[in-house]
C-alpha cells in the first residue's frame, strides 16, 4: 500500500498545474503520478453531465487518486463521481489551501482513503432546490444523499452529521469531528 507521504510527493508537480487552472467550470485533468498512482484533478463547480466526463477521464485508470478543489455544484454529478471513485477504489485528496464543499464533499467521501491537507477544507450542507431565487431543502435530494452514504457504509451518526446543516450554511469537517462521527480521514501534507 502506498503511504500518504508518497502520494503527496507524487502529486506536488500536478498540484502546481492544478492551482493554475480556471475555476469557472469543472475541469478534469489526468496526469501520471510518476511511479505512484494516476492523479485526476477536479476543479471548479460540478455541472450536470460532469459525471460522464469524469468516467471518460478515469476510464482505464487502475490505481488513482482524485484531487479536489471545488465549491460543489450539481448534486447528481457529485454523487455519481463519488460512486465511480468508490467502485474503482481510488483515494481522494483535498490539498492544503483547497476547498471541497457540497456536492464535491459527497464525491470526496467515495474515496478508499480520504486525505485532507492540514489546511484543506471539506464542507457539508443539506441538498436544496432553488425556485425563483428562494432556496428550500430538497427531500428527494436528501433521500438520494442518504442512500449514497449508506452505500458507502457510513454510520447513521455520520449521515446525520453530513445532512443536518441548512442549505444556506456550511458545516466544515475537522479531524476531531470526523473521528467523533466515524468518518475515516487521514491528514496529508503540512501547512504552507
Amino acid at each position: 500500500m502506498i503511504s500518504a507521504r508518497r502520494i503527496i510527493a507524487a502529486l506536488l508537480p500536478v498540484l502546481v498545474l492544478f492551482r493554475c487552472l480556471p475555476t469557472t467550470a469543472a475541469t478534469f485533468v489526468k496526469a501520471s503520478g510518476g511511479a505512484g498512482p494516476i492523479v485526476i484533478s477536479v476543479s471548479g463547480e460540478l455541472a450536470a453531465g460532469d459525471e460522464n466526463r469524469f468516467v471518460q477521464t478515469a476510464g482505464t485508470v487502475a490505481h488513482g487518486v482524485v484531487v479536489f478543489d471545488s465549491p460543489g455544484g450539481n448534486l447528481f454529478a457529485g454523487i455519481e463521481v463519488g460512486e465511480v471513485i468508490h467502485f474503482k477504489h481510488f483515494d481522494t485528496f483535498v490539498p492544503n489551501g483547497s476547498t471541497c464543499a457540497s456536492a464535491c464533499a459527497l464525491a470526496w467521501l467515495g474515496g478508499a482513503r480520504r486525505l485532507i491537507g492540514a489546511t484543506g477544507r471539506i464542507g457539508f450542507h443539506e441538498p436544496y432546490t432553488r425556485n425563483s431565487g428562494a432556496v428550500s431543502v430538497s427531500a428527494s435530494g436528501n433521500a438520494l444523499v442518504r442512500a449514497y452514504l449508506n452505500e458507502l457504509g457510513l454510520s447513521a451518526v455520520a449521515i446525520q452529521y453530513i445532512t443536518e446543516t441548512p442549505p444556506e450554511k456550511m458545516k466544515w469537517l475537522g479531524f476531531l469531528e470526523a473521528r467523533h462521527v466515524g468518518i475515516e480521514v487521514r491528514r496529508a501534507g503540512q501547512p504552507p
